[in-house]
């Protein structure tokens, strides 16, 4: 029932985006938001050479453009207010509150039944390596602002909190990709604040404040997320270097495995448009939990290359910003990358979201250029 409570949640606002697009005498689209229509477009033409037409509906085109129409909405109101701030506190009130389900004051069964968390935490996502992401972009955030303070006050201290937590609940969720991201993270900020003896102390004091938190926090409880984060990385190495047979139910690495191996053979037998939307899912019964190969496979090399043309504009906006957000954008890019072999992504809101706030503190910035220049 959780989980229910969550889809119809995120549904009840839609009505509400349409009325705000028209009550704009114009309406911004930025480069983010013109491929994934494009994208969504080239996935209903491939209905035409589709492998399994029965198998989709126009009932499973909704889902992608209801998420198009809520980004393109949430970018327009963004432009118009001049601001991403209050779009930040919407990725640290999402860590905060996780964290309460994370110390067990709010019920996780509230969003999702208690099997899903058996050895990782889901909090209010429905995939452990999106919270992980989500928590890693929740540190971004809160890093980019603590760059503007000179002062050190109450929003300051909340910040660095807000960083602490988002840690914790990246350990929680036991996410191979989110734990790199985490040290990667420290070591760009090391790397980055060579410079500043001040800013290089605050990173050492993030760092010696998040031991002090899991001090504080219960041990077997402690043990129990640890345990968990062991596991995830002793089974991949295992799994890496075993001679087993690969296939859909010994453990995460050598399903990916699978996936890779079938997505490969079904892509060279149409490389160019693919196969069809949806088809990888309507042949093995899963989805490819891997975002390269999903578009690889549903609508060729075109398909691929018209979306990964957005993560490139972000490369390229990264060199006509100034040092923080330069760092914001590359280790965005990077986040975004390690999740795409762990997830499906340009349907999934929460990523979609995050890039749109990327393109919204380019497009800010560069505003604010053009009026001092």
């Amino acid at each position: 029932m959780g989980e229910k409570n969550v889809i119809y949640a995120n549904y009840l606002s839609l009505p509400v985006l349409p009325l705000f697009l028209l009550s704009l005498k114009t309406i911004k689209i930025s480069y983010h938001i013109k491929v994934l229509f494009s994208v969504q477009v080239l996935f209903i033409l491939s209905y035409l050479w589709s492998d399994y037409q029965s198998y989709v509906s126009i009932k499973s085109y909704l889902p992608l453009l209801l998420s198009s129409i809520f980004i393109l909405s949430i970018y327009n109101l963004m432009v118009k207010q001049k601001s991403v701030t209050p779009v930040f506190w919407s990725f640290w009130l999402c860590s905060l509150f996780n964290f309460l389900i994370l110390i067990k004051i709010v019920p996780q069964e509230l969003f999702f039944d208690l099997e899903y968390w058996v050895v990782r935490f889901y909090g209010t996502f429905n995939n452990p390596n999106l919270g992980s992401i989500s928590f890693v972009f929740s540190i971004l955030f809160a890093d980019y602002e603590l760059k503007k303070i000179e002062k050190r006050n109450l929003y300051f201290y909340f910040l660095f909190i807000v960083i602490l937590i988002s840690i914790a609940l990246v350990i929680a969720t036991a996410s191979k990709k989110g734990l790199l991201l985490i040290v990667l993270y420290f070591l760009g900020k090391i790397y980055s604040n060579k410079k500043s003896s001040r800013r290089t102390k605050n990173t050492t004091v993030v760092g010696f404040l998040l031991l002090l938190v899991f001090n504080f926090v219960p041990s077997e409880f402690l043990k129990e997320i640890s345990d968990n984060a062991f596991f995830r990385f002793n089974s991949f190495f295992e799994q890496i270097e075993s001679n087993n047979s690969v296939g859909l139910n010994t453990g995460s690495t050598t399903e990916r495995i699978f996936f890779i191996e079938k997505a490969s053979d079904g892509f060279f037998d149409s490389p160019l448009y693919g196969h069809g939307f949806k088809s990888f899912e309507a042949k093995f019964t899963l989805y490819s939990h891997n975002n390269y190969l999903e578009l690889l496979y549903s609508i060729g090399i075109i398909g691929f290359f018209l979306y990964y043309s957005i993560y490139l504009k972000l490369c390229m906006m990264a060199f006509k910003v100034d040092a923080k957000t330069k760092f914001l954008l590359i280790f965005s890019i990077l986040s975004l990358c390690f999740i795409d072999i762990a997830a499906v992504t340009y349907s999934t809101k929460t990523i979609q979201y995050f890039i749109c706030v990327l393109f919204v503190v380019f497009e800010i910035q560069q505003q604010k250029l053009n009026i001092n220049g």
